[in-house]
């Protein structure tokens, strides 16, 4: 399957990727990108301190947004926390998710610690090893959890996969309660929250079967295809972004990676063999000495974010080659490269749906998008760009 990039690598392959020569911005620790009212925001720590008139994107390690967003929020880091309005839906994923500012829309929210504190006026989904909801729910709820803290009412139907949970006096549920737990039971909700006979418990045994002996089976199918479409298009748009990005604030590196893995695009895949096959021997070698464990993570970082640098770069390269083969002219400007990343994405992801060779194709186009950071980044002296 092909490798489908996720908002937390942003912040981390625009440093990587803006540190190659020549750069626009020398060693910039935060890219912002506004384009046709949408804000594109990515760093190590970020706030989006202006409105955004469209929709927000934005990912680094702390990530804060403080100013109201007209369109949907897209959040992702180590620490998310949003304390302004939110006319849109909201999407958030970290560690910890603290949500203090209103959303007119639904909400996904994804995390070890998450927290809900301002009305939301549509859906929920929530997942995390603690999930706490101290403000109103105008939809409907799905959250998975360890532990759930339900402080506040929620105006529809909830299904609530959890070990614990505790209900506050605020707590009430408008519709139906499906409650997943294997020992949980209709005695451990007070009627103040939800009457008895708008209580469901499922019990583990009777989740095994429910593919073929329940009508939601088919329901069930239809949710995986269109979960496999949105994550498809999730990815195509992502890498469209990030190209848009790295050609605001880089372009000629851009153009330098591209032209390198399409000129020399066996040069490229070989070093980039070597370096993945660096980051990932590293990371080995440090695992069976005691003092390098502490630097462990660190080289698992470095192996996993070059893949995925590769993965971005080497899709703009394969959009690109059939940009200039239809147009015989490079792709130039902002918009252009952000459709090429896009077509080189949907490219390389419709053919790695190939069994064997999609896959193959997947792998290579990776390494020789790493091999062109490579490259771009160390420069060894025994190659030489030509023709690039």
């Amino acid at each position: 399957m092909p490798f489908r990039p996720h908002s937390p690598f942003l912040a981390l392959l625009a440093a990587l990727v803006l540190a190659a020569p020549p750069l626009v911005a020398d060693e910039a620790e935060e890219a912002r990108l506004v384009f046709g009212g949408d804000a594109y925001i990515a760093g190590d720590d970020v706030t989006a301190s202006e409105p955004t008139a469209g929709d927000l994107f934005i990912a680094g390690r702390d990530v804060t947004v403080t100013a109201p967003v007209a369109g949907s929020a897209h959040m992702a880091g180590r620490e998310v926390t949003l304390s302004a309005p939110v006319e849109g839906n909201l999407y958030a994923a970290a560690r910890d998710v603290a949500i203090s500012g209103p959303v007119s829309g639904g909400a996904s929210l994804a995390g070890y610690d998450v927290e809900l504190s301002a009305e939301l006026a549509g859906n929920l989904r929530a997942a995390g090893e603690t999930v706490t909801i101290t403000a109103p729910v105008g939809g409907s709820a799905i959250i998975g959890a360890e532990n759930v803290d339900l402080a506040a009412s929620i105006a529809g139907d909830a299904r609530i996969a959890a070990d614990d949970i505790d209900f506050g006096d605020s707590a009430s549920i408008g519709g139906t309660l499906t409650l997943y737990s294997d020992r949980l039971t209709a005695a451990d909700i007070p009627d103040s929250v939800i009457p008895d006979g708008r209580v469901v418990i499922e019990r583990p045994e009777s989740w095994e079967g429910a593919w073929s002996e329940r009508a939601g089976g088919a329901a069930i199918a239809r949710a995986a295809v269109w979960g496999a479409v949105g994550s498809f298009l999730w990815g195509v748009l992502v890498v469209a972004i990030l190209s848009a990005i790295l050609a605001a604030l880089a372009p000629e590196s851009l153009a330098a990676m591209r032209a390198r893995i399409l000129n020399r695009s066996v040069a490229s895949i070989g070093f980039g063999f070597l370096a993945v096959s660096a980051a990932i021997g590293s990371a080995v070698v440090l695992a069976i000495s005691f003092v390098g464990l502490l630097l462990l993570p660190v080289a698992l970082a470095v192996a996993l974010l070059l893949w995925f640098a590769g993965y971005v770069i080497g899709a703009y390269a394969i959009g690109a080659g059939l940009w200039i083969w239809l147009r015989n002219e490079a792709p130039f400007g902002v918009v252009e490269r952000g459709l090429t990343g896009a077509i080189g994405a949907a490219v390389v992801g419709l053919v790695a749906l190939i069994p064997i060779i999609g896959w193959v194709f997947a792998v290579l186009v990776t390494l020789a998008g790493a091999g062109a950071l490579t490259l771009g980044l160390f420069r060894p002296a025994f190659y030489a760009d030509t023709g690039d």
